[in-house]
């Protein structure tokens, strides 16, 4: 209509929930444009469109919400962790929140149905899986995050900042092989090399949060090499202290707790080339050994007790003269323990293997039978 006042007028504010501009949310705002803003008119005055700056989310998310919703809609294919998920909100919106406050945000998402998580575990990485209600879900959410993220660090130079790439990190690419493991200064040095911001944030997140990156690698290649240190132990340092930290367990030489820990952690490394192993650190190795060895133990208390059971059976069908025939040399009576004893070895070493041997010449049930001729 002509002589109606422009929607956005120049000079309005910004778009923006709760003080987070649009530019910095994973849904952009894209439901809330201003000729939808349900208190804007084209004859509202000025001051009613300042409300602009006043918008809420139509189905009730907060901002950090909403990033989070970004984050695991981008990457629910992958395992994700509390810890992970703090990492991304800082490196890529600029909200810094503890893993334990993103497990709470997690949790009211997932009591409103939005997502549904299970645990997971994929290589060395321990977490989630997510999934999410197609119908409660905002469909403006983004699969990709803001063009320039918002959240990184003044202190880190353009130059160094990763481009995010889809696909596999460094360390993925190395097939999550046991980077402690690698011989060779060059090969070690050349993963640490390697590294971007990105997967620095995927692998030690507690680390990232506290300002960690790509700079510091460089500068633990550097010192090190002044000081014709080996940097070998520098990705498994680094699983040290990621473990640490994220157990509150960070600790200095007189027992106190570390107040900043990029500091401690980057004098360590940088000064012995070494981060020791903390108390009660398991690395994935030795968890998988365990695991391992549990998982043995009950597949021999499984297998035993199945022969023991089908040795039972055995026993019940067996008449005087079967035993008889069985234990011919028994020419003084012995008592009932001694002979089931004697038997149940029968049954092991004569018995069963004859009863495998039976089941593995029967054909499948799903084998087609050949006619007779």
């Amino acid at each position: 209509m002509e002589g109606t006042p422009p929607l956005v007028p120049p000079g309005t504010p910004p778009l923006a929930l709760a003080g987070i501009l649009a530019t910095s949310l994973a849904c952009g705002l894209a439901c809330i444009p201003a000729g939808r803003h349900p208190g804007l008119h084209p004859d509202a005055p000025a001051c009613v469109r300042k409300q602009l700056q006043k918008i809420s989310c139509e189905r009730g998310l907060n901002p950090v919400q909403i990033n989070v919703l970004g984050i695991i809609f981008r990457r629910h294919h992958r395992v994700l962790s509390h810890s992970s998920i703090a990492a991304e909100l800082y490196t890529t919106y600029g909200m810094k929140f503890p893993a334990t406050s993103v497990k709470g945000i997690i949790a009211r998402l997932v009591k409103r149905n939005i997502i549904k998580g299970w645990q997971a575990r994929e290589g060395m990485n321990q977490g989630n899986h997510y999934t999410f209600t197609q119908e409660l879900l905002c469909p403006h959410i983004k699969t990709v995050p803001p063009d320039t993220p918002p959240g990184t660090p003044a202190s880190t130079p353009p130059a160094t900042q990763a481009e995010h790439k889809s696909g596999n990190t460094i360390l993925e690419q190395s097939e999550r092989i046991n980077l402690s493991n690698f011989s060779g200064e060059s090969t070690s040095r050349r993963l640490l090399e390697a590294l971007t911001e990105d997967d620095i944030s995927f692998h030690w997140p507690s680390l990232a949060i506290e300002g960690f990156g790509t700079i510091q690698i460089r500068q633990f290649l550097t010192r090190l090499g002044q000081a014709g240190l080996s940097v070998q132990r520098v990705l498994e340092s680094l699983r040290h202290a990621e473990w640490a930290l994220t157990h509150s367990c960070m600790r200095d030489g007189d027992g106190g707790i570390v107040r900043t820990p990029l500091n401690w952690v980057f004098k360590i490394i940088a000064t012995d080339g070494y981060y020791p192993r903390p108390e009660g650190y398991i690395s994935p190795q030795e968890q998988a050994e365990r695991d391992a060895e549990v998982e043995a133990k009950r597949r021999t208390t499984a297998i035993e007790a199945r022969i023991d059971a089908e040795c039972q059976t055995w026993l019940l069908t067996l008449s005087p003269e079967d035993v008889q025939s069985i234990l011919p040399n028994a020419q003084v009576p012995i008592g009932k323990s001694a002979r089931d004893a004697l038997l149940r070895a029968h049954f092991r070493e004569h018995v069963r293997p004859k009863i495998l041997a039976a089941k593995s010449s029967e054909p499948r049930k799903d084998e087609k039978q050949e006619p007779e001729a």
